[in-house]
């Protein structure tokens, strides 16, 4: 067993690659920690990434202690709590790029529910002086609408596509947008990556604060014309609830409670990628 090669050996050390990190977790063991945010709190738990050469593919599996995830059809990602160590078992090593976006999320996330932190399916946008978390349903254009929203207004993306939070206090995720064949073409960014066994185009972000304040949420959806309309707190509940990263044994479902209880919105808009301009005109209006 092994950190990634030209990354964190020390497992002790104090460090220059602990100043980065991500979900609210700081993070060594990578060769390229800059796909973090950078100058993250020192008071953030640490996380070690290791690699493990072997085969080991299995369920979904999560309890008070571990937890592990298949990671392709030939490896596993493993987390155990009280070492605050990730183990990524595979035939081959895996690159930085797949480590950060997706990998470390699945690891992010039961770490989330053993810190007493929420952790969701969803993205978040810097609109005015907090965070919107971006949530809807697989296929709603979540990443789509979070590249062309900093691409087109610069508006900064705080996390792609796992949100996690303490309280309405929420941590900004790795540097990173992955987006499909068309909507990359469109806006005509990313470069091609194959992460997960599928082909993505991924588009780096700048840095932004570590932390900041949640100040309500948006939920996609596809309609015949733009719109951006409140949310009633009852269906806001059950649609953000949702999106739950752990749904089995979630610790605290009264947390929801604080997130109804902030501003909720459904953003309308059409399939068509001609309509991400007037998307974003409705998202400026929230600040």
């Amino acid at each position: 067993m092994s950190a990634f090669p030209g990354g964190v050996h020390d497992d002790g050390a104090m460090t220059e690659a602990t100043r980065y990190g991500a979900y609210g977790m700081r993070v060594t063991g990578l060769a390229r920690p800059e796909l973090l945010n950078a100058d993250v709190p020192p008071d953030w738990p640490q996380l070690q990434l290791r690699y493990q050469r072997a085969f080991d593919s299995g369920d979904v599996v999560i309890d008070d202690v571990h937890a592990s995830f298949p990671c392709g059809e030939k490896g596993s990602v493993i987390a155990d709590r009280a070492s605050g160590t990730v183990t990524v078992v595979a035939p081959e090593p895996i690159g930085d790029d797949e480590l950060a976006h997706p990998l470390l999320a699945w690891a992010a996330s039961a770490y989330a529910r053993w810190l007493g932190r929420e952790a969701f399916h969803a993205g978040g946008l810097l609109v005015g002086d907090g965070v919107w978390g971006v949530t809807g349903d697989r296929g709603a254009g979540k990443s789509t609408l979070l590249a062309a929203a900093a691409e087109r207004a610069g508006i900064g993306v705080f996390a792609d596509d796992l949100l996690v939070m303490q309280g309405t206090t929420t941590f900004a995720g790795p540097r990173c947008v992955d987006l499909r064949d068309e909507s990359a073409e469109y806006l005509g960014i990313g470069r091609k990556l194959q992460t997960q066994g599928r082909e993505r185009h991924r588009v780096s972000l700048p840095l932004v604060v570590a932390e900041a304040q949640l100040r309500g949420w948006i939920l996609l959806e596809w309609a015949d014309a733009p719109a951006l309309v409140s949310v009633r707190p009852a269906d806001a509940l059950i649609r953000i609830g949702g999106q739950r990263m752990m749904q089995i044994g979630s610790a605290a479902p009264e947390r929801m409670l604080d997130h109804i209880a902030l501003p909720v919105k459904e953003l309308r808009r059409p399939r068509r990628l001609g309509g991400l301009d007037q998307a974003i005109e409705s998202l400026l209006s929230l600040a």
